[in-house]
């Protein structure tokens, strides 16, 4: 089993995890945009950085609700 840590962005370290409950936890929000997923003897991964999150988990971080990525006129 693939084991994963992460790390708020207050610097809090937890794990270790499996992957899947790692993926639970991005697409829930109980990690935010500013925390950090690590592989065990991996690098830490910061959310925001999505194509190095998609690549290491194969999921896209969920967009905030109410926030528009571009504005049409």
């Amino acid at each position: 089993m693939e084991q994963w840590l992460t790390r708020t962005e207050k610097n809090w370290i937890a794990g270790p995890y499996s992957k899947a409950q790692v993926i639970q936890m991005i697409q829930d929000g109980t990690l935010g945009i500013q925390d950090e997923v690590c592989p065990a003897n991996g690098y830490w991964i910061l959310l925001h950085e999505r194509k190095e999150l998609f690549d290491q988990l194969g999921i896209e971080l969920p967009r905030a609700r109410g926030v528009l990525d571009e504005v049409t006129a």
